[in-house]
């Protein structure tokens, strides 16, 4: 058994722009060499071509596109 204490979880900072805290995850997954900015970038262009091809709201239309590929519990 280890000696050190456990790490603490972190809380994810919402996104400043939508509120979300699944966005900032989503950019740390596409993140690559470090390049938060460049990853940044890449979401919200993707998210600003949903607005303006969809009538809907994007950070709706993203967060069940989330839920929907989600694992569900087994009953």
């Amino acid at each position: 058994m280890s000696r050190k204490k456990t790490q603490p979880k972190k809380n994810v900072v919402p996104d400043p722009k939508f509120n979300s805290t699944i966005i900032p995850k989503l950019i740390n997954n596409i993140m690559y060499d470090g390049k938060r900015g460049v990853a940044a970038n890449i979401v919200y262009d993707a998210i600003d071509k949903t607005k303006t091809k969809s009538k809907d709201e994007p950070i709706n239309m993203f967060n069940e596109a989330i839920n929907n590929i989600k694992a569900t519990a087994a009953v």
